[in-house]
């Protein structure tokens, strides 16, 4: 999947739920699972919207 610092990612949680989230920062290895991403959702209700991910739980790059 290609994407950049500030790319609009959609995102698969581990727990099967499809978040929107702008991308803060690219990491190599999250967590020493494999290559991945911090960053923050959009549209988020109330609190910081802080998120981690991997690269293997992005659906689909929104904007570039």
């Amino acid at each position: 999947m290609v994407y950049t610092v500030g790319s609009t990612i959609i995102y698969t949680t581990l727990d099967g739920v499809d978040r929107k989230a702008v991308v803060d920062y690219r990491c190599n290895s999250v967590m020493k699972q494999g290559p991945g991403f911090d960053g923050r959702l959009v549209n988020n209700d109330g609190d910081d919207g802080g998120i981690w991910g991997y690269d293997h739980q992005i659906k689909r790059v929104v904007e570039y």
